[in-house]
């Protein structure tokens, strides 16, 4: 895993963790992507999940122009 992948994953799990206006859910969502990451940082991204980032990123930078 490269440290772009490492950094798109990152964001990519917080967008989909983030629940707005309930912190405690923020929270939960948080610490599970933060596991993820560490999981992810043991073992690699599967095919499916650079898809999935892949994706978020394409839909992402849509946004933001």
């Amino acid at each position: 895993m490269t440290i772009a992948e490492l950094h798109d994953y990152c964001r990519y799990l917080l967008d989909e963790n983030h629940v707005h206006g309930v912190p405690d859910k923020w929270s939960e969502g948080y610490e599970f992507a933060l596991s993820l990451v560490r999981f992810k940082c043991h073992e690699g991204l599967t095919d499916e999940d650079r898809k999935a980032v892949a994706e978020w990123r394409e839909k992402h930078w849509k946004d933001v122009e």
